[in-house]
């Protein structure tokens, strides 16, 4: 019943701006496009390729593919549920509590994040957790199904490999209930290790260019500029490290059926909130240990004695679903969908000069525009700005956006030309200057007419009669 709520949901909302960049990425990929040449990301590809059979499937049938991707990430949903509930069962543990909670945290937790990397990396590893939590407990299981849960939880690790750390501190913690190194001689280790190494050669075969350029770009000229707040990223750290010790405390006083799962998730907790204060800090990086609190207090509101832990606990879980449940129906896209609307509405392709993602997507996938870009966004552009504009960064990031504009020749293109915009450390970058001292810019540019300016936005538009 959550799913097929979930469903419905999920089909009057809108994706993260993300997950259609790699809708995108996996349309390009479809037609011919090299990944790390063609496109340029920073991140490794096993999210982007996740997105490919979507893309293939909504093709073949002439179905959406934000439909279609929504739809396989509620069946892994399912998957990792029923693969859950069988580890509770062979634990002797009641599923159905568990369950109901880890549902409400794959299916609804998320919010407008539905398919996040995060939000895949989660439901890939619970089932996991779970296992991890039952060998705490001396529980024995199958060879194949610990292969197949350490398998999937090394994919998730791919997706995002910041979230090694979540498992590692688990293990820490299994070690440190058990006292012996055996505890890591299990078959779902192998498979996590197995399935790792795979994954590491598949790159170095298939996308060998994620290993060069574009993993230095994501250093230099991301990592430094692409954060927010430290007082926010401080305060979700913080309540992710109280709440591991309340967690742990009260696993260790109750020391009933489910204090081991309890613990465990508390380690889990624990690790992907170091693993979140090790990336920019956005939030939904955070929903991994959303998700494994989420968890955790469903068991507690459970498992407790006192009915005020039980009430803390309800609410612990409540206070987010009521957060991210009507957040997830903005449209961010709205103005530049009006712009499109306003000024070219025949519009088949577009460009935004911008700094923010959310700028184009998923205005991109919804509407089947041609992004003309190989980048999701000027991402490059702070490096640029604080730099100077003849660096070896600055030279790639002018001759490619110069390249694409050449080759896609948008009908449309948006720049942002705002005081303020945002990730710029001092003044932002003057995006039409900088484009012009490419001798190829300007025959190009001439092609284009300004039609309008809104709220610091440049529209500019293709004159139709050329050819």
């Amino acid at each position: 019943m959550l799913a097929a709520a979930a469903a419905i949901w999920r089909a009057h909302s809108r994706i993260s701006h993300d997950v259609a960049w790699y809708l995108v990425v996996a349309e390009r990929i479809l037609d011919g496009a090299v990944l790390y040449e063609d496109i340029i990301e920073v991140n490794p590809p096993l999210g982007m390729w996740f997105a490919v059979p979507s893309v293939f499937i909504a093709r073949l049938y002439g179905i959406g593919a934000i439909g279609t991707f929504t739809g396989f990430t509620l069946l892994l949903a399912l998957l990792s549920l029923g693969l859950s509930a069988n580890v509770l069962r062979r634990s002797g543990l009641s599923a159905g509590i568990p369950l109901l909670v880890l549902a409400l945290a794959l299916f609804f937790l998320p919010g407008r994040d539905f398919g996040q990397r995060e939000h895949l990396l989660f439901t890939l590893c619970v089932p996991w957790l779970l296992l991890r939590s039952a060998r705490l407990d001396a529980k024995t299981f199958p060879v194949p199904l610990a292969l197949v849960l350490g398998a999937l939880a090394a994919l998730g690790v791919a997706l995002k490999v910041h979230a090694l750390v979540g498992l590692i501190a688990v293990e820490l913690w299994c070690l440190l209930k058990q006292r012996s190194l055996r505890t890591w001689l299990q078959p779902e280790h192998l498979a996590l290790a197995v399935t790792g190494i795979a994954y590491a050669l598949l790159v170095w075969t298939f996308a060998p260019g994620f290993f060069g350029t574009n993993l230095r770009l994501g250093i230099e000229a991301y990592l430094p500029y692409y954060d927010v707040s430290g007082s926010v990223t401080q305060a979700r750290a913080l309540v992710g490290v109280v709440m591991t010790g309340l967690l742990i405390a009260l696993a260790e006083r109750e020391r009933g059926h489910w204090s081991a799962l309890i613990s465990v998730l508390a380690a889990s907790l624990l690790g992907f909130t170091i693993a979140y204060g090790l990336q920019p800090g956005f939030g939904y990086q955070f929903l991994p240990a959303a998700s494994a609190l989420m968890v955790a207090m469903g068991l507690v509101a459970v498992a407790a004695r006192s009915r005020i832990v039980r009430l803390v606990a309800l609410c612990v879980i409540a206070t987010p679903l009521l957060h991210v449940l009507p957040a997830s129906e903005g449209n961010r896209n709205a103005f530049f969908a009006a712009l499109l609307d306003r000024y070219r509405p025949d519009a088949r392709s577009f460009f935004v000069a911008s700094t923010n993602v959310s700028s184009a997507f998923p205005l991109a996938i919804e509407r089947q525009l041609q992004w003309t870009s190989r980048f999701p966004t000027q991402w490059l552009a702070p490096h640029v700005a604080e730099h100077g504009w003849n660096t070896p960064i600055a030279e790639l990031a002018r001759r490619f956006v110069v390249d694409d504009l050449i080759a896609g020749r948008p009908d449309i293109v948006i720049v942002d030309t705002r005081l303020k915009q945002s990730y710029f450390k001092d003044k932002p970058l003057d995006f039409l200057a900088f484009w012009d001292t490419d001798p190829r810019f300007g025959p190009l540019w001439s092609e284009y007419r300004r039609t309008g300016t809104h709220l610091g936005f440049e529209v500019w538009i293709r004159d139709s009669g050329v050819p």
